[in-house]
């Protein structure tokens, strides 16, 4: 291990009763490259991220960090409101630890975690800057456009929509698109068929029906589910016997009970069921015929 360089690997969250894609991307990162680098995973708090972590030997610090949720919807006082950001203890605390560890690097995960990236690169620490999201569109776009340009030395964008955001130039110059990866072996291929028998009996759809899925972590307008309840719409005017199963915790409530009344208002009440979050994504993927993705 001592010869080994150290990185560190910012979570934005460590949520304590489910695990986002972004979380399981950044802990999918420091798996694979703590064989080559010391890799100190840094969440606000425990939870189910630092829980893995720690069971796959990883070091794990708390350090509770301010997001900056104007990064993902930019305004005209973003950039005044993280100069107040950078007189606070939180940030001085965490540049201060940033100073005494002298990382090789840092990945900070998601356009909202800019405090690490900004510490790190005040102190001439490389910064890599995951974006995982799409940063909206309005007439203050730029401003976050140009503060992550500015603090970071690469960025990783998981998609060509996630990447739009850049100028060309950035993109040229710094963007790389990485999409998500996985594990092979967490995914239990070798299990399908077992396990989608026994889903699809806990589910009660039959052998020969067809089932459409959507699954999200947290469900919120920009995760796409009222998309999803229209498309349903269409389809079931062609395939009447198709079922939909809808997985996930309401990160938005109003928005989700809004689209349980759509259902309802449509009549397919019957043809719909709704879970919380998933703990086994395999077994909930491999029930599914078609999974659709609308975010």
């Amino acid at each position: 291990m001592a010869d080994k360089a150290t990185i560190v690997l910012f979570s934005h969250v460590s949520n304590t009763r489910s695990i986002t894609g972004a979380e399981k991307l950044l802990l999918f990162f420091a798996r694979e490259l703590s064989c080559y680098f010391h890799c100190i995973l840094v969440a606000p708090q425990d939870g189910k991220l630092t829980q893995q972590a720690r069971r796959s030997g990883l070091n794990v610090q708390i350090i509770p960090i301010p997001l900056v949720y104007g990064m993902y919807t930019p305004y005209a006082g973003l950039e005044a409101d993280i100069c107040k950001f950078q007189e606070g203890r939180e940030y001085l605390e965490l540049k201060d630890w940033l100073a005494a560890l002298r990382p090789a690097f840092i990945i900070s995960s998601t356009c909202v975690h800019a405090l690490p990236a900004l510490a790190a690169k005040s102190l001439g620490i490389p910064v890599v800057w995951k974006i995982s999201e799409t940063i909206t569109d309005n007439e203050y776009t730029g401003i976050s456009v140009e503060l992550i340009h500015r603090n970071s030395d690469e960025i990783l964008a998981i998609s060509h929509t996630a990447a739009s955001c850049f100028p060309q130039e950035i993109r040229d110059s710094k963007v790389t698109q990485l999409p998500p990866s996985w594990n092979d072996q967490e995914l239990l291929m070798a299990a399908w068929s077992t396990l989608r028998g026994e889903r699809r009996r806990e589910l009660r759809i039959a052998p020969g029906e067809l089932l459409i899925g959507y699954i999200s972590s947290f469900i919120n307008k920009e995760k796409g589910l009222e998309h999803f309840v229209k498309m349903a719409v269409l389809v079931s005017e062609q395939h009447p016997e198709a079922k939909y199963v809808v997985i996930g915790t309401p990160g938005d409530k109003s928005y989700y009970e809004r689209c349980v009344r759509k259902v309802k208002l449509e009549g397919l009440t019957s043809r719909f069921k709704f879970y919380g979050y998933e703990d086994s994504l395999p077994s909930a993927y491999c029930a599914m015929d078609v999974l659709v993705v609308p975010s």
